[in-house]
């Protein structure tokens, strides 16, 4: 009958739609990754990007892959099975021929460049053991010229740190940029946990927003190889850098060598118009919690709104101290420290 034909030329139609979708996906809008290629899957994430279209989501299986790059793409989501399961790492590092502060080609684990509405979810991403400086990853995700969200994840370095400028954790830069981090951690790095500076001598300096909900940001506790700092905002190439910062935890930033200090949070420059809301972090055993170099901010509206391990303050000035002797130090004659309650050394 003429309704058993169009039935069976529906039936073709549709097997062949399914049968001209590339290896990988599983549906039109799913793509999957994991380890063996079953069930049709890319064995490698790179080869999931590549094959990847707008609007596509890249399922990741649990398992140990190489990093990755994100050049050029429109919402994507690229969704793990959680820290600890969906293991991002590289033998291998991405060089990614930009730029970023003091370094030219920057070597990565993850780059997400120039690409509009990228999400990274549920993994862990790791540094090699190679040092920075000496091979290693200058970042071990630089997020260049993007727009997106890190989610649920944790980025984390393994080597061992040194006194070289490099080794952030996230370097974040380039024209505009907005960069949203929910409650993923960021450790291990050699420098800065976020190193927000724009200018790299690549992408035209623009403004970049940041947006931290939750999440921890860990330094390596006292040592004399490098001053530290978690979360630094700098517009060193003219534009503009600011965002927001809550519900985070910002700790062990501890330098013990006598040239400099390591700070929790690094409001180093900012830029015309620029400003950075701070509230409801809990920050601990950093040398400087809250270092405000553009003079902008009161450290007694951020005492109110954030919790600390001890506090201290020079009156007038823009910092946070941990810890009363490191106020003394930095005061001028005819200064008032004010100290908040609390147990100090």
């Amino acid at each position: 009958s003429k309704k058993g034909f169009r039935l069976i030329g529906l039936v073709l139609v549709v097997g062949l739609l399914f049968a001209a979708l590339p290896a990988g996906r599983v549906s039109a809008a799913n793509l999957c990754v994991n380890q063996d290629g079953s069930g049709g899957c890319f064995t490698t994430i790179q080869a999931a990007i590549d094959a990847a279209a707008t609007g596509d989501t890249i399922n990741v299986a649990a398992g140990s892959y190489a990093g990755f790059s994100v050049s050029g793409k429109t919402n994507l989501t690229i969704q793990g099975t959680g820290t600890g399961q969906t293991l991002i790492e590289p033998t291998t590092l991405i060089a990614t021929d930009v730029g970023h502060k003091y370094t030219a080609n920057m070597l990565a684990s993850v780059f997400v460049n120039n690409s509009t509405g990228i999400t990274l979810s549920g993994m862990t991403i790791k540094s090699t053991s190679a040092t920075p400086g000496s091979g290693g990853a200058d970042a071990i995700v630089f997020w260049n010229a993007s727009t997106g969200t890190i989610s649920n994840s944790a980025v984390q370095g393994i080597y061992t740190i040194n006194g070289v400028q490099t080794g952030q954790g996230i370097a974040v830069d380039g024209g505009t940029t907005t960069l949203a981090l929910t409650n993923t951690s960021v450790s291990g790095f050699q420098k800065n946990a976020i190193d927000a500076v724009d200018g790299n001598g690549v992408t035209t300096p623009g403004d970049i927003t940041i947006t931290i909900s939750g999440g921890s940001f860990s330094g390596a506790g006292p040592t004399s190889a490098i001053a530290q700092n978690g979360i630094m905002f700098w517009n060193r190439g003219g534009g503009t850098v600011d965002g927001s910062i809550s519900g985070a935890t910002i700790s062990g930033f501890q330098y013990t060598g006598t040239s400099a200090s390591a700070s929790g949070l690094l409001l180093y420059g900012l830029g015309t118009g620029a400003s950075v809301s701070v509230s409801g972090n809990t920050f601990s055993n950093n040398d400087v919690h809250f270092d405000d170099e553009t003079g902008t901010y009161d450290p007694a509206t951020i005492l109110s709104a954030n919790t600390f391990s001890r506090a201290v303050t020079i009156l007038n000035g823009h910092l946070i101290y941990d810890s009363i002797q490191a106020a003394i130090d930095d005061a001028a004659a005819g200064d008032t420290i004010k100290v908040a309650p609390g147990t100090y050394n």
